[in-house]
């Protein structure tokens, strides 16, 4: 397994920083080419069908009270809904005025704590939303209420949702790339999943692209309880139905 994967011929080198040509290639080679390459097997990954059914499972665990993750099946990063699927979890989760976070946590007051994310990987991931629910909240209604926000954004979205998201997704991408470590991480995640490493730096204006339409469709079309899996984390002390 070492030798057919972690071999020079499918290896990327990320090197940033104030360098000289010259030194820096001789370190390389000197470190590297003495590798052989390997023959390397096509990847070919068989794509998961799609899911027809929601599916939850029950865990007890020494904790104060209820904690909500929650799994929808979402597009690859290079897939062109991706970045709507960033919009998305932004906007329902980042900050006090997230949709999410008003509605269950200072309306509702179901929930102390929030968070969405969209995994960015080649192949189709996960969008998953965690809840922290408050003590003594029942975890069914909190379920509810959460798919029922969800629900809720085919009524529409407003432009400051929108505007607030997508400012803050293009603050994120730029803050990434200012330090030596951030530019590395980002350049070597474009080079090794898309072989183009200028994505790094071209990212960010997809999002500018993203509109209320495409968020509204994608969530109608991802976050729908068919497609939905959960892990629901109780005290040990306290029936779970």
């Amino acid at each position: 397994f070492y030798r057919a994967f972690y071999a020079p011929n499918n290896a990327t080198v990320v090197i940033c920083g104030a360098l000289e040509l010259v030194p820096t290639l001789t370190e390389l080679v000197a470190a590297y080419g003495h590798l052989a390459a390997q023959p390397l097997q096509r990847r070919s990954p068989p794509l998961e069908p799609p899911q027809r059914g929601g599916r939850q499972e029950v865990l007890r665990r020494q904790v104060q009270a209820p904690h909500l993750l929650v799994g929808f099946h979402a597009p690859a990063q290079g897939s062109a809904d991706f970045a709507a699927a960033e919009v998305l979890a932004e906007l329902l989760a980042a900050g006090d005025t997230a949709r999410l976070y008003r509605e269950l946590v200072t309306e509702k007051q179901l929930a102390g704590e929030i968070s969405a994310s969209v995994s960015p990987f080649a192949e189709p991931g996960l969008f998953e939303i965690y809840i922290a629910a408050r003590v003594g909240v029942d975890p069914r209604v909190l379920m509810r209420a959460l798919q029922c926000t969800l629900d809720g954004l085919q009524a529409g979205i407003e432009p400051f949702e929108m505007d607030k998201a997508k400012n803050s997704l293009e603050l994120a991408q730029l803050e990434g790339l200012k330090s030596v470590e951030g530019c590395a991480e980002a350049l070597g995640h474009y080079q090794t999943n898309f072989g183009d490493f200028r994505q790094a730096f071209l990212h960010a204006d997809a999002y500018a692209k993203v509109d209320a339409a495409q968020v509204q469709r994608l969530a109608a079309q991802m976050l729908q309880v068919d497609n939905r899996s959960s892990v629901l984390v109780m005290p040990r002390e306290v029936n779970a139905t």
